[in-house]
């Protein structure tokens, strides 16, 4: 007879809208212990981020983040499987480092992912407050797990991004590809092609 072996799960303290994205990709299921149980494997990249932290923890900033580094904004907490036992100081557990930086991580890369859904769809839309409420509405972001002024807030300070020069280019484009459609069913000739390529390099 098998013995099913005995799940394990680290615990990481995160934003609301952070453990909703883990919802919304890696949910697993839940227990009577924690409500949210996460499994990363069908990410590699962040499953080896997990790993190697658990393997070989960091302690560079114990003493500062001594206590469970607390920020008043991480007040949910994950529970993420642990598919392989790993033998290291920590047993199942982050450091207080590594876990800051995990959720640090997980963070970025929300906003990451926000910042590059909203340029694009800017493109198509009129008002940026379109823009962010269908992206709350597509990933499952309440008002409570991330509200629409701090997702704006986010968004008006990025700057990684060229987004009105990217949207420029967009609608260049688009406006190339109609222009050929109509030049081919004869709505336009060639005399206004070259007319509009005149009055829009």
């Amino acid at each position: 007879m098998e013995h099913k072996k005995t799940p394990h799960y680290c615990l990481l303290k995160v934003t609301p809208y952070v453990k909703q994205y883990l919802v919304n990709n890696f949910k697993s299921g839940s227990s009577k212990e924690y409500d949210c149980i996460v499994n990363l494997s069908a990410d590699p990249m962040l499953s080896r981020l997990v790993s190697a932290m658990i393997r070989c923890p960091s302690h560079h900033y114990e003493k500062r983040k001594r206590g469970g580094y607390h920020f008043t904004n991480r007040s949910c907490v994950v529970a993420i499987l642990v598919n392989n036992v790993y033998v290291s100081r920590s047993g199942f557990l982050l450091s207080n480092t590594d876990a800051s930086d995990l959720a640090l991580y997980l963070e970025r890369r929300c906003h990451a992912l926000m910042i590059s859904y909203i340029n694009m769809r800017l493109i198509f839309s009129p008002t940026l407050k379109e823009c962010i409420l269908d992206f709350q509405k597509k990933f499952n972001f309440t008002e409570d797990t991330w509200c629409y002024e701090t997702i704006r807030r986010i968004w008006n300070r990025d700057d990684s991004f060229d987004r009105y020069g990217f949207r420029n280019f967009v609608q260049r484009e688009i406006n190339k590809i109609y222009l050929v459609q109509m030049k081919r069913t004869g709505y336009i000739n060639k005399q206004f092609n070259l007319l509009y390529d005149e009055t829009n390099s």
